[in-house]
């Protein structure tokens, strides 16, 4: 019997916190070496250093996180530099998934982009949100996805992704989202705010869409060696064009299709290599039974280093993480 296909999932904006995978920053040589070689870059773009503002000293972990022009580029470096580092160890992807702006590191770990050109990107992405783009408010809740439409949500908000049967986020204007947080409150609804600043995957952010659209024109982007599964359409795409970097940060997120289309062809492993796991949580959900192969490695507790090598024992064609 076949082994089930090792997916790698790169999450976006709302999954991320300060001190995100500071174990591995600290104890793990080749994580650490990918995040200050990335950051090299970044440090030039933004003007400071991603990783001195990622483990700063006074920053605690449950402080919010959400000065974009930080945490988009610190979410790549992250998800890239741990996939990097599984790779080298000898955990090799079958395809690989991305979730908004996961997608950028999830084609770049592809091959589908370069990895420098793609957090260029993400960082002008960033700026272009600051310079043209009101702030909002991004709300997951914890209810099936009719009750958009069956409570009035979209008089105020728009239908930012379907993670699983119980899961859904809206993106609203300041004002907006409490309108949208009164109605929740009224229905005794359970939510909760992503710590973004901008209301992603809806129209407040379509401004900074044609200066994404410019800078991924100068780059090269195509054929990878791994197939990328796109959140925006719910399909595998390969090769990768520019537009579906554009969709991928402007449509609504459709994880719960992806995963059922990749678990048509066959069952899979799915390695979480996000900030807080919190695709693998998706995954148990979206997927009965599926628990046991969803993996996360990084979480909240601390851990991140035990995590990481229990994924390496498992999935490894090699005898030890360097």
């Amino acid at each position: 019997m076949p082994r089930p296909r090792v997916v790698f999932l790169f999450s976006g904006q709302g999954s991320q916190s300060f001190q995100m995978a500071r174990p591995l920053y600290e104890r793990q040589p080749l994580f650490r070496e990918w995040m200050d070689r990335l950051d090299d870059v970044a440090r030039e773009l933004a003007g400071a250093s991603v990783v001195s503002t990622l483990y700063c000293r006074s920053r605690a972990q449950t402080d919010v996180f959400d000065r974009t022009l930080f945490s988009h580029p610190a979410i790549y470096m992250v998800e890239y530099a741990l996939a990097r580092t599984l790779i080298e160890a000898g955990v090799e992807p079958d395809a690989v998934l991305g979730t908004s702006l996961g997608t950028f590191a999830a084609a770049a770990v592809a091959g589908c982009i370069d990895a420098r050109d793609a957090l260029v990107a993400v960082i002008r992405h960033a700026q272009a949100l600051e310079a043209s783009c009101e702030h909002g408010k991004m709300i997951a809740v914890l209810a099936g996805p009719r009750l958009f439409d069956e409570a009035g949500l979209g008089a105020h908000a728009e239908l930012a992704a379907l993670n699983f049967a119980s899961h859904f986020v809206v993106s609203a204007s300041l004002t907006g989202a409490s309108e949208v947080e009164r109605i929740l409150r009224a229905r005794d609804i359970a939510y909760q705010y992503l710590p973004v600043s901008f209301a992603f995957h809806s129209c407040f952010v379509r401004a900074a869409e044609m200066p994404l659209e410019a800078v991924l024109d100068t780059m090269a982007v195509g054929a990878g060696r791994l197939p990328v599964v796109c959140c925006a359409s719910g399909e595998m795409v390969q090769p990768v064009r520019r537009a579906h970097f554009l969709a991928a940060v402007r449509d609504p997120i459709r994880f719960e299709a992806a995963i059922t289309r990749l678990e048509a062809i066959g069952p899979c492993d799915y390695v979480d290599v996000g900030p807080s796991g919190t695709l693998a949580t998706f995954v148990k959900y979206a997927v009965p039974g599926a628990a046991p192969r969803a993996h996360p490695i990084l979480t909240l507790l601390g851990n991140d280093l035990e995590q990481l090598a229990a994924v390496v024992a498992r999935f490894s064609v090699r005898e030890a993480i360097r």
